[in-house]
Formats: structure tokens, sequence, C-alpha cells
């Protein structure tokens, strides 16, 4: 049984801020029986602060680069699996009695976006999951590009085969982990309504996005790269060199997915959960073409940005709205019915890391025909294909080539190629299937077949005549 125990982060004899103060109020007022245990570098009896800094060189490294949010997870872990309880975030709220939440082993919340949290949780002593999560901290964090605990966090999930809906409870023999409504009812992008509260809230996470310096987000995103040390030089030349080195910003994702759809409830909630499993820093960009059904609906409640068209005005141009909007570096354009393989994210942008001039990277594609279409006929084997799914590309390119030609309604593929060709974009073919392409009654080639044939002949004729 999980004790009746709070613990939460604060560094030693620093003042707490207005929000902290209310929450913690907030949390004796409606939780009268727990314990509230406030850990700091102080409280060795909780948390051997020394050990842990002499030991754990993660730990060592952001305390010293005053990354609190990171020491905050480590010290999260370490404390409920040395003693068991639960902890919390200081921008927490209760709405009600947490009795019921003890008889598990281990629980905790999801969030709309399908990522489980741990901004509120709570685990017996010596649980099995933060065992796993501390080992992570140990080494594997310096091989992995993962740094955000909710990540790390549903990455080990995965590998116990723990299959988390956003809006259902997940019963496992280690873990239970409550929907959205009972702890993340408030995506960070929304503006709060009583209407999230529900009489199954339990509390409510009020934190924003996590933000850092440009600095320290270089080390983030590089610290499985470089050695430690060289590492460490690089970010003191930014700190001397850039006057902007210790300005706050918001990691941005590494890879944005352009999702153009207009009524995809049938197949979108699998393309899009095949993109989550990639595990990589990504956004998914659903734009949506003025869709008549709950297409809107579900990719929020699958945690995508969400566009809306104002009227009906075809993929092409979803595509260039996606494009306005994307914040990674690298974009990829995915059909709303076709489903990723594992890995293909990494796999493709594994190639970019080994070669800095490489600009698109194309792969294979492979057909099956979907559950509830009619027989017919689909390409054998694996096959190259410019199609979503198959070709990752540095958005910087769409700098040199312009956007797509919307006045094309469904040749856009030969259109890119042609321009990658003409503006000597350096591309590379791998032998690798990335997407599973559904072949079903209503696929977009099929229904615009005679359009996308005008189109070709169009853009061979543009190309013959600049030649």
């Amino acid at each position: 049984m999980i004790p009746k125990r709070i613990f939460y982060v604060w560094g030693y004899n620093e003042p707490k801020s207005t929000l902290a103060n209310i929450c913690l109020e907030n949390w004796r007022t409606n939780l009268p029986e727990y314990e509230i245990i406030e850990v700091n570098e102080k409280t060795s009896e909780w948390f051997d602060f020394e050990h842990e800094y002499n030991t754990n060189l993660w730990f060592k490294t952001v305390y010293d680069l005053k990354l609190w949010a990171f020491v905050s997870d480590y010290m999260r872990l370490n404390i409920i699996y040395n003693h068991g309880g639960i902890y919390m975030d200081t921008d927490i709220t209760v709405y009600k009695n947490f009795d019921t939440l003890l008889d598990n082993k281990m629980f905790a919340g999801n969030s709309k976006n399908n990522i489980p949290e741990l901004a509120v949780f709570g685990a017996e002593k010596e649980h099995p999951i933060l065992k796993n999560l501390i080992e992570f901290y140990a080494q594997d964090i310096w091989q992995s590009p993962l740094f955000i605990i909710t990540k790390i966090f549903k990455e080990k999930l995965e590998t116990l085969n723990i299959q988390t809906n956003p809006e259902e409870i997940t019963k496992h023999g280690l873990i239970t982990i409550y929907p959205c409504c009972c702890f993340h009812p408030k995506h960070y992008t929304e503006e709060f309504s009583s209407d999230l509260i529900s009489p199954n809230t339990y509390a409510v996470h009020w934190g924003n996005a996590s933000w850092f310096s440009k600095k320290n987000i270089y080390f983030l995103s590089n610290k499985h790269r470089i050695p430690l040390k060289v590492l460490l030089k690089q970010m003191e030349f930014i700190e001397k060199t850039d006057p902007d080195a210790n300005k706050k910003t918001s990691p941005e994702p590494l890879i944005s997915v352009i999702i153009p759809v207009k009524n995809g409830t049938n197949y979108l909630k699998e393309a899009v959960e095949g993109i989550k499993k990639q595990n990589i820093n990504s956004e998914i960009i659903v734009v949506d073409d003025f869709s008549d059904d709950n297409t809107i609906q579900l990719a929020q409640s699958l945690g995508c940005k969400v566009i809306k068209h104002e009227k009906t005005k075809g993929q092409i141009a979803g595509k260039n709205t996606g494009l306005k909007e994307a914040k990674g570096k690298y974009i990829m354009f995915h059909d709303h019915d076709d489903i990723l393989t594992f890995n293909a994210l990494k796999t493709m942008y594994a190639e970019f890391e080994k070669d800095n001039a490489l600009e698109v990277v194309i792969t294979k594609i492979r057909d099956f025909l979907s559950p509830d279409s009619e027989p017919q006929p689909i390409k054998p084997g694996a096959y190259y294909g410019a199609l979503g799914g198959s070709m990752l590309i540095k958005k910087s390119v769409f700098d040199k080539i312009g956007y797509f030609d919307e006045n094309l309604t469904a040749g856009e593929v030969i259109s890119l190629t042609s321009k990658f060709e003409e503006y000597n974009i350096k591309t590379k073919k791998i032998d690798f299937v990335s997407s599973n392409r559904r072949i079903h009654n209503t696929n977009y080639g099929k229904t615009n077949k005679k359009q996308e044939f005008k189109d070709y002949a169009s853009i061979l004729r543009a190309k013959l005549i600049k030649k």
C-alpha cells in the first residue's frame, strides 16, 4: 500500500513562489491526513544529496547547470523508490481525496496527448518501474536523445507492453494509469475552464511548457552526440559569444509531421499512434480541410496541433498550411490512412547525422489491404515512392524551392521531386521500409487519378520548356 505522505522538491533556503505557496496550502486543506514533506539538499533522511551528486554524473551535471526541472526529475524517482509515497510538483492543486489511489502498487495520470505524466504520481517502496527509470539516468541518458521525463517514462512503459489511452483507465499488474480527466484535464496549451473539472478529477497540473535557455537546449539536444567535456566547453563558448545564450526559449521539435486530411475519422487514430510510437522529438500537425465529421475532435483528443481550413482547399493547400506552422527542422508529410513502421523517423534522421549536407532522405513503402476494403490487387514487396511517410526533408529545402503549387490537384509529388533535381537538392535513398501504405476504396490517388495525370502532364510540359 502507498503511504499517506506527499513529497515535493524545493531548493534549500530558496523563497517559494506565490503559486507554490497557494498549492501547498491547497494540499493541506484537501488532504489533511497526509504528511507533506519538502526535500532539498539538506534533507538527507529522504534524499542523500551528497552521495547522488558524487556518484551520478547526470544528476551532478544538471545540478551544476542549474537545470532545476531535471534535478527534480531525478530526485522524485529516487525519493519515491527509496521511501514510497506520493510525489507532486508545486503547481498541482488537489480537488478530491487521494485515499482511493493508495491500494495501487503505482499510479500515474495520462495526458491528453497520451503521454503519461509524472508531475503527480505515487508508488510503493522499491517499485520496479522506478528502479528501471533510475537506472536509465545512470548511463542510458548519455546515449539516448530523450531528456524529458514523460517521454522516458512512456518508452519504459512500452518496453513492458503497457499500452495507454488518454480516455480510459489502464490497469497493469505493476501500475494503474488514470485517464487524463483525473490528473491532467488541462493541456498546457489550453485556457482553463471549469468545464474541464469532473467528479473524476483528483488534481490539476497547471504547468506550462518547459522553458530553457538557448545554451541549455544546446546541451540537452547534444548530450548523446558530443563527449561531455567537449560539450561543456562549447557551452562556455556559446555563453561568451552569443548575447542570447541565456535567453529563455522553448525546445523546438526536431521533426514536424504534417497530416492534411478531410473526413479522416476511419484511419487517423492509427496514423497518429504510429507517429507517437517513434520516440523522437516531434510534433504532429493535422490540417483539417473543412471536414464534416469528427476529424477535428479526434485529432485534438490525440494531442495533435490542429489547424482548420474555413473552406475546402485541397490536400496540397493543407501541406502548405502545415509547412507555415511547422516548428521542426525536418518535415515529413504523412497521409492520414498510412502507418509508420517501427523506428522509421529515427532511422531516417540518422542519415542526416551522418551527412550534414544531406537534404532529403527517401525510403521504401509497402502496401497493405485495409481490412474494411473490398478485395483488390496490391503491389508486391516494398518499393521506393516519394509519397507520404517515405520522405524526410530539411525544412530549409522549402526556402530554396518554394511551397507547393496550389493550382495542382494531385500532382504535387512529381512537382516536388522535379524541383529537387532543378535546385540540386541533395537526396539519398535508403533500403528501409518506413511506411505501410493502406489500400482502400477511397484512396486519394484512386479518386483523383484523372486529374493526377493532367497535373503530371502539365508539370512535364513546364519542365521541357525550361530545358
